[in-house]
């Protein structure tokens, strides 16, 4: 499994940086709100990503989170997913959310207690 992560991530790499409309979709991008449905601004964004994020520590907490994955090609190989977390260093994991198949973008709302931190993942499926 890690050769064909290697792999993977080396196409995904070469094809981001030829500066093709698809490397550059070919990211994840994940954006958290203090509001509900993802209507108001983010308060914290991680774009651009490529396997797996740092722990990302969310200030105050996230009541929703909005996901994209790649778009122009098969939405159905790749996918966007969070980790959401209790605590600020993510430990005491309570929820995972993702882009639903067949989409490019995505809201989930926390659960409470709010999340406090987050690792997210761009992946194929």
């Amino acid at each position: 499994m890690a050769r064909f992560n290697t792999i993977t991530k080396t196409i995904i790499l070469a094809l981001a940086t030829t500066g093709s409309v698809l490397g550059a979709d070919l990211v994840g991008n994940a954006y958290f709100y203090k509001c509900n449905g993802c209507k108001c601004n983010s308060f914290y964004d991680y774009t651009s990503f490529l396997g797996t994020t740092p722990c990302l520590p969310l200030s105050g907490g996230a009541t929703s989170i909005g996901l994209t994955r790649a778009t122009g090609i098969d939405l159905d190989s790749y996918q966007t997913t969070c980790s959401l977390y209790k605590t600020t260093d993510c430990t005491g994991g309570y929820q995972s959310v993702g882009v639903n198949r067949g989409e490019s973008w995505g809201c989930s709302a926390s659960e409470t207690p709010l999340a406090q931190s987050a690792r997210c993942y761009f992946h194929t499926r």
